[in-house]
Formats: structure tokens, C-alpha cells, sequence
């Protein structure tokens, strides 16, 4: 019994989506300001501007900041090599002194941190 009155509901509320979306298409249709292919225009050019805007903004961004940048960007690659030089220490360490320090069964193989290149921004 329960179950049809949730049929019920499920199937007013899909009708009522259906209609819905029916009356917004055509009221859409009949009160747009532009024509289809106005309207494309419209949006490509809006577009292309937003693009250009971002583009310039982001040209500024970078020009104006580029000294924080460029330290951030060495901040980082210090702390990683002492990172890096760390675990290299650590993993060449014998047994005992892994155990010791809290380390172990890390074969040395098995870190490989090899720096391939560094990337520009």
C-alpha cells in the first residue's frame, strides 16, 4: 500500500518534469532576445574576452610576484634535497643502526629519489 503512494509521487514528479521543462522551452523560445546564431556570437565573444582578461591578469600576477615565486620555489627545492639527503642517509645505515634509529627493513634499492630535472614556472 505504501509502496503504490510512492509510485505515485515518484510518477506526479516526473510529469510535473516533463511539463515543466516543455513550458521553459518554449517560453524560452518565444521571449529570447537574439536569434540562435546571434546569441553564439554573443557567447564566443564574451568568451574570448574572458579568456584575454585571464590571460592578462595572470601575465601581471606572475611580473608582480615573480621574486616570492622564484624564493618559494628555492625554499622548496632546499627542503626537499635535505629531505632527500636524509633518507639516503638513513637507508644506507647497516642493520643495527636502522634498528636504533627506528628504521628497518628498508633496503637501500628501494628509495630511489634521483632528482631528473628541475621544471620552470
Amino acid at each position: 500500500m505504501e509502496n503504490k503512494k510512492i509510485g505515485k509521487k515518484i510518477d506526479k514528479l516526473i510529469m510535473g518534469a516533463i511539463i515543466g521543462g516543455a513550458i521553459g522551452s518554449v517560453l524560452g523560445v518565444t521571449f529570447a532576445p537574439k536569434s540562435g546564431k546571434e546569441m553564439r556570437k554573443t557567447i564566443t565573444d564574451k568568451s574570448k574576452n574572458a579568456y584575454l582578461k585571464s590571460k592578462v591578469a595572470t601575465e601581471n600576477f606572475m611580473d608582480t610576484h615573480k621574486d616570492q615565486i622564484e624564493s618559494a620555489k628555492n625554499t622548496s627545492k632546499s627542503i626537499f634535497k635535505k629531505i632527500f639527503w636524509r633518507l639516503k642517509k638513513k637507508a644506507s645505515l647497516d642493520s643495527s643502526d636502522r634498528e636504533k634509529s627506528g628504521i628497518k627493513n628498508i633496503p637501500v634499492e628501494s628509495i630511489d629519489l634521483t632528482i631528473e630535472r628541475e621544471e620552470k614556472i
